[in-house]
């Protein structure tokens, strides 16, 4: 049996695990909506440089891989969002 494409995390506060998860999509998602590119920093536009690029996999294990990135920086940045006021000072150490 194959192993299941994901991505698995662990965040850590001076030593001490403080989050953990693993994101196993079974199906990607479609995250290339080229009607985004106007309104929203860094989303996928289909061109480079003036050019046109390929059109992504939407289908297979690389497909997966991108859906399980998008959610795990979905799910870091959603527990850490209330917990970061910035850089930890070396006084707080």
């Amino acid at each position: 049996m194959a192993d299941k494409v994901g991505v698995s995390m662990t965040i850590r506060f001076r030593g001490e695990e403080v989050h953990a998860f693993s994101v196993n999509p079974e199906e990607p998602e479609d995250i290339y909506d080229t009607t985004q590119s106007a309104t929203v920093p860094h989303a996928y536009s289909g061109r480079e440089d003036g050019g046109d690029l390929p059109q992504p996999k939407l289908t297979g294990p690389h497909a997966i891989l991108v859906t399980a990135i998008k959610n795990a920086k979905a799910n870091s940045e959603g527990f850490l969002a209330d917990k970061c006021e910035g850089p930890v000072k070396f006084d707080d150490m």
